[in-house]
């Protein structure tokens, strides 16, 4: 399996069967363009940096997008080919599986004129096994106890955490959720994109070094095989 960055929280795992690109956040034209063969997108949540250009890669690719029921539903009527998942549910594809679990956060879509803002389900994460390994795209989230069931439902190979606060679990959380998780490799996402969210990378890598864990900080086109 190989984890390739495309900024912020969008990550795309490509395997011997499939391709995924999850939480998308391409704002300009040529982001899309630059994304193909995709087989499915996956959603964490409505948030808008993660899932612009979701439908545009979609249609694209020919790809189904994955997601909670009400997320899927309103991608369905905007035109994509959707995959909806419930909480604690499996898309089994074989040797690639993607199990959706629980995050803590929130999902919706804001609209402008007249200002509302539509719910769009409840935000998660995944759980993607794929050429033998396993990985965790925790999506938006906090810290919470539960992350330790995946260690022992789902031994994972490496967790895809958010570290800039704010928003989301900081570096120390992180820190914390990759004990539960029982992970020796994560890759850091949700940080250094905004003001609000800005981190020094090493000092993330010197809170994992404690525990002998590393820190794939990956700039959009890196990537590491597992």
């Amino acid at each position: 399996m190989k984890i390739i960055a495309h900024g912020h929280s969008s990550i795309e795992l490509r395997g011997r069967e499939y391709r995924l690109l999850i939480d998308p956040f391409f704002t300009e034209a040529e982001q899309v363009q630059a994304i193909t063969d995709i087989d499915y997108i996956l959603l964490s949540h409505a948030h808008g940096d993660h899932m612009t250009g979701a439908l545009e890669v979609a249609k694209q690719n020919g790809a189904k997008v994955i997601g909670i029921y009400e997320l899927t539903a309103h991608m369905q009527s905007l035109g994509a080919k959707v995959e909806p998942l419930g909480i604690g549910g499996t898309l089994d594809l074989g040797e690639t599986k993607i199990t959706m679990v629980p995050a803590v956060h929130s999902s919706s879509i804001f609209h402008e004129e007249p200002f509302s803002v539509e719910y769009m389900g409840a935000p998660v994460g995944f759980i993607i096994e794929m050429d033998g390994k396993r990985v965790y795209h925790a999506g938006d989230t906090a810290i919470f106890s539960d992350m330790k069931l995946w260690a022992t439902l789902y031994p994972l190979d490496a967790a895809i955490l958010p570290i800039g606060g704010v928003y989301t679990m900081d570096m120390r959380q992180a820190a914390m959720a990759a004990e539960l998780l029982n992970v020796d490799q994560v890759v850091p996402i949700h940080y250094n994109t905004f003001p609000a969210i800005e981190i020094e990378p090493q000092d993330f890598v010197e809170l994992l070094k404690s525990s002998g864990r590393k820190a794939w900080f990956l700039a959009p086109g890196e990537a590491f095989v597992l």
